[in-house]
């Protein structure tokens, strides 16, 4: 099974935790996967290249190409991003914007409609399922038609601080 995680930012916070625990129960030692963090993507300029011409003229392309081609290799795509304002991060809407050619009202891949995603989002109070919402409704339109949400207040502001019995 081939795995890539997309995370929304750098933090190693409660969300990155809860990932690293549902990746600890679904890796063995035959699957591949791989991780990237949205945070080094430079804004989407709206020049609309990716969509009237093609997406590898994007003046981003060799930034979002990497994570792009993991996310095509794989089964299973886990897109997790902590709850910023009610709702996913700047830098995680920002690799989104780059993909809008993907969108199935534009070019979508067929093979999108054979993989599985996780949305994950955790919070100290409330939102989580708001972020976990806007990640869904981004992948139903890549054309993936099964997307599983986690989302959890967890009640803490630090991973240390989450009661056990909530890990």
């Amino acid at each position: 099974m081939k795995i890539t995680v997309l995370h929304g930012q750098k933090h190693h916070g409660s969300t990155w935790n809860t990932t690293r625990l549902l990746l600890d129960a679904l890796i063995s030692q035959e699957d591949e996967h791989h991780e990237f963090c949205a945070n080094d993507i430079p804004d989407c300029i709206g020049c609309f290249t990716c969509i009237m011409k093609d997406e590898e003229s994007c003046p981003h392309r060799s930034m979002t190409k990497p994570i792009i081609q993991a996310i095509e290799q794989a089964d299973v795509l886990i897109v997790e991003t902590p709850n910023y304002c009610m709702g996913m991060t700047g830098q995680l809407k920002t690799f989104f914007d780059h993909m809008a050619y993907r969108w199935m009202s534009h070019r979508p891949l067929g093979e999108m409609k054979n993989k599985i995603a996780i949305a994950i989002s955790t919070t100290a109070g409330a939102g989580a399922r708001v972020a976990t919402k806007q990640i869904a409704r981004q992948l139903f339109w890549w054309g993936i038609p099964k997307v599983y949400r986690l989302n959890k207040a967890i009640a803490a502001a630090k991973w240390d601080d989450v009661k056990p019995e909530t890990k």
